[in-house]
């Protein structure tokens, strides 16, 4: 938290709060599993990407340094601003929640960067709900004429649970339990599963002990193959389902246990809920992000997102019954929808340095995903708030990537709009094409 004098001492501009996130959340890939790389930026034709191996971290990273950037050349003109860079965004807003309302009281704008596309202003987001739903292990021993079999499905291409939901991505923990659930021989049992790496990413790999009786091993795994091909077959992305003997565990999951695991993994929502009628865009959302098992506890972690409250009763009455039904408890956090009027001064003011720089008009559109936003307006309901970005693909997994002009764009229009808020919300310059 700073606070940036105006260019001019005597400048009464209202106050603007510029705004990101500075933690990323951290994907790497299947062969780097167990290590712990670094994160090594490349360029490639303008594009900036890891070297394959994590997540980039441009979710919120481009925010930050652009903002940074602002704030070091200092060189043009603009009214007082107040600097905001929050922590723990990425696992449920918890920095935003720790702002003192007095901090942002007696601004009147507040610009976040944590869009994903360049050529679009943010003017609304999405409520996120999180929900950790729990059951106590129910085990037994394993029968010695059983064979060990590790399951895994990998190399998906995983992704944003928010922002990437409706592009029919393979759900890897979804899937798996949707595989073992179809794979129905009776005598078929669990030894372990898990998958994924948190409420708001698409996972894209998860893996399973199961067992079948010695004799029965070639025509189970053949069966296995079988469903894998159909159910996988249904997503856009591909990966691998890979199927081998293994070490066989001590104990497997109890058959009611199993039964009722299977079929809450299997039936929770995941993916697009509903849509927009007119527009067909995504108005609620779910993922079921991570499935672990924590101190004798199974937890699965999801997160849905939704436009209106009643969509979110509706997924919160939804889940509840299958938890019950399934024998898990659940606990929940969250933060409603954000919505700012797309005729404030600080959006139209936006739209104008958008259209000065590009030549083009600006999209408005609301954010697929929740934003910080959401908890500011909370805390300070007058000032008027948007959300801009540069664009970024593939966020939340290794294969992340934004592209070098747009932070620049993300730059020149937010420079562009204070010097405009500090000229009465009048953009300078003339039309022209970035």
């Amino acid at each position: 938290m700073a606070e940036i004098p105006a260019d001019l001492s005597e400048n009464t501009t209202p106050v603007t709060i510029l705004q990101a996130h500075m933690d990323m959340v951290v994907a790497v890939s299947d062969t780097s599993l167990g290590s712990n790389p670094v994160i090594i930026p490349v360029r490639r034709s303008g594009v900036l990407q890891s070297d394959g191996r994590t997540s980039l971290g441009a979710d919120n990273g481009i925010g930050v340094a652009v903002i940074l950037t602002l704030v070091c050349r200092h060189d043009f003109p603009h009214g007082p601003l107040r600097v905001l860079f929050t922590i723990s965004e990425e696992i449920g807003l918890k920095g935003a929640g720790e702002i003192p309302p007095r901090w942002l009281a007696g601004a009147s704008y507040l610009i976040n960067t944590d869009g994903f596309h360049a050529d679009t202003e943010l003017i609304g987001c999405k409520g996120g709900c999180r929900e950790t739903f729990s059951r106590k292990m129910c085990t037994e021993p394993v029968i010695p004429s059983y064979t060990a079999f590790h399951i895994g499905l990998s190399g998906f291409t995983g992704g944003h649970s928010g922002d990437d939901i409706d592009k029919s991505l393979c759900n890897a923990v979804q899937a798996l339990a949707c595989i073992l659930s179809a794979a129905d021989i009776p005598e078929m049992r669990i030894g372990s599963f898990r998958g994924g790496v948190g409420f708001n990413v698409i996972p894209a790999r998860s893996d399973a002990v199961v067992f079948a009786p010695i004799e029965k091993s070639a025509p189970f795994t053949q069966l296995l193959r079988e469903v894998g091909g159909r159910v996988l077959s249904e997503y856009q992305d591909r990966g691998t389902l890979s199927i081998k003997r293994c070490v066989s565990p001590d104990r497997w999951w109890q058959a009611s246990f199993q039964k009722e695991v299977l079929q809450f993994l299997t039936q929770l929502e995941n993916g697009v809920c509903e849509r927009i009628p007119e527009t067909g865009a995504v108005s609620s959302s779910c993922n079921l992000g991570r499935v672990l098992l924590r101190e004798n506890m199974l937890l699965a972690q999801v997160m849905f997102r939704c436009d209106k409250r009643r969509q979110e009763q509706r997924m919160l009455a939804r889940h509840s019954a299958l938890a019950e039904c399934c024998g898990f408890e659940s606990r929940m956090s969250g933060y409603h929808s954000w919505h700012t009027a797309p005729d404030s001064t600080l959006s139209e003011t936006v739209c104008q340095a958008y259209e000065k720089l590009t030549g083009v008009p600006i999209l408005r559109k609301t954010a697929k995903v929740g934003l910080e936003t959401a908890l500011f307006q909370e805390k300070a309901p007058e000032i008027q708030m948007v959300c801009l970005g540069a664009d970024i693909q593939h966020a939340h997994s290794v294969n992340e990537c934004v592209r070098e002009g747009s932070a620049v764009l993300l730059f020149r229009l937010i420079q562009k709009t204070l010097t405009a808020l500090e000229n009465g919300g009048k953009p300078v310059g003339t039309p022209g094409r970035f």
